[in-house]
């Protein structure tokens, strides 16, 4: 698949920053001028010692499961695995339910309305296996399948945990993002999802709430008890990345040069990133990784290297 090299990626971020002066074709910054509301939350998790402040190379990878089954087979087993294996952190969207192989531990945060549960998943044989750890999050209490997940391998478990959302109705999200500052890397990483309809009474587009949930994630981290750390905000924004997100020098959209979702023909899946964490971290890639996928989504996975 193509891959973003150091030249491409000069490319965008000048494209980016173009975007933020808003020329002709493509879309001005949407400014995020409220300021941090104290709803959104962190969730202080148990951690041995402090890493130190400074990150390391490391890999996300988010994919739209469109549900946690297709077919009768099980999603976590045939394509999320494959996915953790060498990932540092998978950001899932529509994850249905949490693998049955899944055994629920102690830790279980609520904020916000929502609760984020802590699971060890062991994946293959007993004796050649590999653990991991899911957090997962109901974020579709009616249907069970919209839901919300971060996979790590068993040496990245998190040290802390946001939930970024802010319930006010002028800056309200259709939901949060769910995010971990996983052990040996002090950056955060969430995994989003951005309405597909338009806003409610107010016609437009979907992924209208984007600069909400980037609000959201801003004020986040800047009050969590761990950090100030970089963020990473990977998953389904629901809108092509014109250059919305970009605010000033503060964030940076980050998207693959193929289709994320075929059906569309359209760029949807990406990430959001603070713009504090390319200043220590190169990108070192970012493409499409169909063959991972097998076709049980209409998503294909977008893996991120920053090194």
């Amino acid at each position: 698949m193509t891959i973003f090299l150091a030249r491409r990626w000069a490319l965008t971020v000048s494209m980016c920053l173009l975007a933020a002066a808003g020329p002709a074709g493509m879309a001005s910054a949407e400014v995020r001028t409220a300021p941090c509301p104290v709803a959104a939350t962190a969730a202080a998790l148990p951690s041995g010692p402090r890493a130190a402040r400074l990150v390391p190379p490391f890999t996300v990878e988010t994919w739209n499961m469109q549900g946690a089954a297709s077919g009768g087979e099980c999603k976590w087993t045939q394509d999320v695995a494959p996915l953790a294996q060498n990932t540092d952190v998978v950001a899932l969207q529509e994850a249905g339910q949490p693998p049955r192989a899944g055994t629920t531990l102690e830790r279980s945060w609520t904020r916000n309305g929502f609760t984020v549960q802590e699971y060890r998943w062991h994946v293959g044989s007993r004796t050649r296996g590999r653990d991991y750890y899911l957090y997962w999050m109901e974020t579709d209490p009616n249907g069970h399948r919209v839901n919300m997940a971060l996979v790590v391998p068993e040496e990245r478990r998190a040290q802390d945990i946001l939930v970024a959302y802010d319930p006010a109705p002028a800056h309200r999200s259709v939901r949060p993002a769910l995010g971990i500052l996983p052990q040996g890397i002090d950056a955060w990483v969430f995994t989003v999802h951005a309405s597909a309809q338009p806003q409610t009474g107010g016609g437009g587009r979907g992924g209208w709430d984007g600069p909400r949930i980037v609000q959201a994630v801003e004020c986040a981290v800047a009050g969590a008890p761990l950090g100030p750390y970089p963020w990473v905000a990977a998953g389904d924004w629901n809108r092509i990345p014109n250059g919305w997100a970009t605010a000033g020098t503060q964030t940076r959209e980050v998207a693959p040069s193929e289709v994320t979702r075929p059906q569309s023909n359209a760029v949807i899946d990406y990430a959001v990133v603070a713009a504090t964490l390319l200043t220590q971290l190169l990108l070192r890639a970012v493409f499409t990784d169909a063959r991972r996928s097998a076709g049980q989504s209409d998503h294909l996975p977008v893996r991120f290297q920053f090194g």
